[in-house]
């Protein structure tokens, strides 16, 4: 102990082997304190391995203080040196091989310069199965905190505070070794690794409060992140925390916010696959209640800052106005449209050896009004498209064209039932029927008359313009497919001609073929 610069106070070493310890003081670098009340300990011998107890484990770094009472250790052992290993944290970690380690509570504090502390309080904390640098799973049973935030408005002097309460969270199969390069930025390598094999996060609940009043509510009924692939970040974690840390010191909320949009967008940047899905959320506002049924985002082929493919998928987002005046909730509830109900997908992949992009589906689901889907084929986009500098994606698209795509669109009875709503509302003679024939008339003739004037001159005019209108008489499915004569089609410059008015030359380069057919 002395050897190692370990203080303690009192020490009993029994027959057995049995070794109890009293205030203990660790040796740690300039400004962090680290002391333990007791310890009650079989360190491992040979091919036995030991067991721990740690009493009132006591951590203090700046304004940060970390606390735990009680900690179990069982079935330690250490494996040999690792004289490559250059990092004194990463060494021992690295030696290391423990069964499980559990703390029934542990606590974080941050003591702020106005004299208020944010707390931060973790039920059964557990480690199993942490071997060769690998942890098979880290689990609490739920958390509970209180954060004060910085106000985004410079005039604004109210206090803002955020509470988060959550249930179990559990992470899988994590990689201590990279994850430890990751933080302290010592990484050699730019390629990209598995840090966590998936992070599990079950009922929370995020209340943001401004003073004493509730402003937002956030609950979020499951989170499951997977296949978490990173590669090292720009800014390392550790300088991002004390740069941030420091901020708080001086209590300069600029700088504060500045580090944590910094924190966000160098994480995000270092991210090259992510499986991450979200189930039963919802968002509470005075003037907005927003839930979420399910979501799902997907991307992976993740070399440069877009993935070159991506899955976006959400399932039942609901929107419901707590502000709206009675003449328009009263409108709204006629034609049965009280709340916005919006389901939706967005499927797209790039192949490399083809230069060519597929749209393979963009699709929405509005409730009572009506779903429709686009797909398309873009070629010869260059991968530089996927870099995120500006300069390079415009470049990558300058031979861009599309030859192929395919829209579908389904009415759902709204257009009818708004013209229903109109004619009950306009008609003074009660003749209802008569005014939304009119109704129906008219949008007939603007939906004609409105090609006439975009598709002058087309070869397919008056078959377009027939099926356009089929669908203003009764509306149905409308679909739409466009496949170029030239095996080229839409060119990067005609899509830049359509803001000139130059509809009916550019939908010349394509056989189109436009229905309404029978919704089932």
């Amino acid at each position: 102990m002395a050897r190692h610069s370990i203080y303690a106070e009192t020490s009993e070493v029994s027959i057995i082997g049995k070794v109890n310890l009293t205030n203990i003081i660790l040796p740690t670098p300039t400004g962090i304190s680290l002391k333990i009340g007791a310890i009650s300990a079989r360190p491992p011998i040979t091919f036995i391995p030991g067991s721990f107890t740690l009493y009132n484990i006591d951590l203090k770094y700046d304004n940060i203080h970390f606390k735990i009472p009680k900690m179990f250790i069982s079935n330690v052992s250490l494996k040999e040196k690792d004289i490559t290993i250059k990092s004194r944290i990463l060494q021992p970690l690295m030696r290391l091989n423990v069964a499980s380690i559990f703390a029934p509570d542990l606590f974080f504090f941050i003591n702020n310069s106005d004299k208020s502390t944010e707390e931060i309080s973790i039920k059964n904390f557990q480690i199993s199965d942490f071997k060769n640098g690998q942890i098979r799973s880290i689990g609490i049973d739920n958390i509970i905190t209180n954060i004060n935030l910085a106000s985004t408005a410079a005039n604004d002097t109210r206090q803002i505070g955020l509470i988060i309460k959550s249930d179990a969270m559990k992470a899988y199969n994590i990689n201590v070794g990279y994850a430890h390069s990751i933080i302290f930025g010592t990484s050699k390598t730019k390629k990209s690794k598995t840090v966590i094999g998936s992070i599990v996060l079950d009922n929370m609940i995020v209340d943001l409060f401004q003073e004493k009043d509730k402003n937002i509510s956030f609950s979020l009924g499951k989170f499951k992140i997977s296949c978490l692939k990173m590669k090292p970040m720009d800014h390392s974690p550790e300088q991002l925390i004390k740069t941030y840390l420091n901020a708080r010191k001086k209590n300069n909320q600029e700088d504060v916010k500045a580090v944590r949009d910094s924190a966000l967008l160098n994480s995000l940047s270092a991210i090259t696959s992510i499986n991450l899905i979200i189930n039963k959320a919802a968002i509470d506002m005075p003037q907005l209640k927003t839930q979420l049924e399910s979501f799902e985002l997907r991307p992976s082929q993740w070399q440069q800052s877009i993935p070159q493919k991506l899955l976006v998928s959400l399932n039942g987002l609901s929107m419901v106005s707590k502000r709206m005046e009675k003449n328009d909730l009263d409108f709204l509830k006629k034609i049965n449209f009280e709340s916005l109900n919006l389901s939706g997908k967005i499927d797209v992949s790039y192949n490399e050896e083809k230069r060519t992009l597929f749209l393979d589906a963009m699709s929405f689901d509005i409730k009572d009004i009506g779903s429709g889907d686009i797909s398309a084929k873009i070629i010869n986009i260059d991968k530089a498209f996927f870099s995120g500098q500006k300069d390079a994606m415009i470049f990558s698209t300058q031979d861009l064209s599309i030859p192929e795509i395919d829209l579908h669109y389904k009415d759902s009875g709204f257009i009818d039932k708004f013209f229903s709503y109109l004619a009950q509302n306009l008609n003074d003679s009660n003749n209802e029927h008569n005014l939304k024939e009119e109704l129906y008339d008219y949008f007939y003739l603007i939906v004609t008359e409105s090609l006439k004037m975009l598709l002058k001159g087309h070869d397919e005019y008056e078959n377009i313009s027939k099926s356009f209108g089929d669908f203003a008489k009764n509306p149905q499915t409308l679909t739409i497919k466009m496949r170029a004569k030239d095996n080229k089609g839409f060119t990067a410059v005609d899509l830049k001609n359509i803001l000139q008015n130059d509809l009916s030359n550019i939908l010349n380069k394509m056989n189109l073929t436009v229905k309404n057919k029978a919704s089932f």
